[in-house]
């Protein structure tokens, strides 16, 4: 059971790796490509993460293993035809979904198209390229991966999981209301979407700062009717301890006053009997 855990969680991580590496290719290429020369963050999600290639990865490692003995070629015509039905069903499923087309390839005079989806030097290219990650890079990648410990490998996965659902939830957001902004079709709107969708995720963070003031002004006037009530009570109570120990200190004075007199009584008294005693005995 834990040996087909492990195989499984080999090919999540295989899947995470080449969207990050699809979206450096292509990133780069379009950057590259873009006049003058910016950054151009390519893909659905915000991250650094074009799922697409990594499930054109997955599937023709599904597809190209019970064909082990193809040449090169062969492979390559195999990718290439895997790699542009992909292309052109994500292109498909995204725009029936939030009614927006993410790429366009009408704007390419030179290019042979399918309904602007797939393009014809586009396939080549993704056909070269992966026979050649096939081929050179993903050997490598899978020694590493592989020699990962069962515990690794589950973190990892993990991990890059909740990002990526995250990334994915706050994406599928901003699609479904890019919707009501964009009208595409014939166009390649990546950049534009890209863009509207940080904006839009800016744009939420002020209305929720609003919301936020909004809801701390009947607290913090709240806070201050309190504070001020709590310092007239205190005030209150003050007065009312001072005019305790005023009448105390009253109270005390007039004992130690009635104390003083009935002495200065009582010493009176026993004199006039010494001296009428005095008297007596004169007599």
């Amino acid at each position: 059971m834990l040996d087909i855990l492990s195989v499984v969680l080999t090919w999540i991580l295989f899947f995470y790796f080449y969207s990050v590496f699809g979206w450096i290719f292509e990133s780069t290429y379009c950057t590259v490509r873009s006049r003058p020369v910016k950054f151009v963050n390519r893909g659905f999600c915000f991250g650094p993460v074009c799922p697409i290639y990594g499930v054109s990865f997955i599937v023709v490692m599904i597809l190209i293993h019970p064909f082990k003995g193809l040449n090169l070629f062969e492979q390559f015509l195999l990718i290439a035809s895997i790699c542009a039905i992909v292309e052109y069903l994500a292109s498909y499923i995204l725009e029936k979904i939030f009614h927006v087309r993410w790429w366009s390839y009408h704007t390419s005079w030179y290019n042979f198209t399918i309904g602007g989806r797939v393009t014809f030097w586009t396939t080549i290219g993704f056909g070269i390229c992966g026979t050649a990650v096939i081929n050179f890079l993903h050997p490598n990648v899978a020694s590493i991966v592989t020699a990962l410990g069962f515990e690794l490998k589950l973190l990892l996965v993990a991990i890059l999981s909740g990002i990526f659902l995250i990334d994915s939830i706050m994406s599928s957001a901003v699609a479904s209301s890019a919707k009501y902004v964009f009208k595409g079709g014939k166009v390649d709107l990546t950049a534009e979407i890209k863009n509207y969708a940080y904006s839009y995720y800016k744009k939420q963070n002020r209305k929720a700062r609003r919301t936020a003031k909004k809801a701390i002004r009947p607290v913090r006037k709240a806070a201050k009717k309190s504070v001020k009530g709590l310092k007239g009570a205190q005030r209150k109570i003050q007065k009312r301890v001072a005019k305790v120990e005023y009448r105390t200190k009253r109270r005390e004075m007039k004992k130690t006053a009635a104390e003083s007199s009935i002495k200065t009584v009582r010493k009176k008294s026993e004199r006039m009997k010494k001296n009428s005693k005095v008297d007596l005995s004169q007599k």
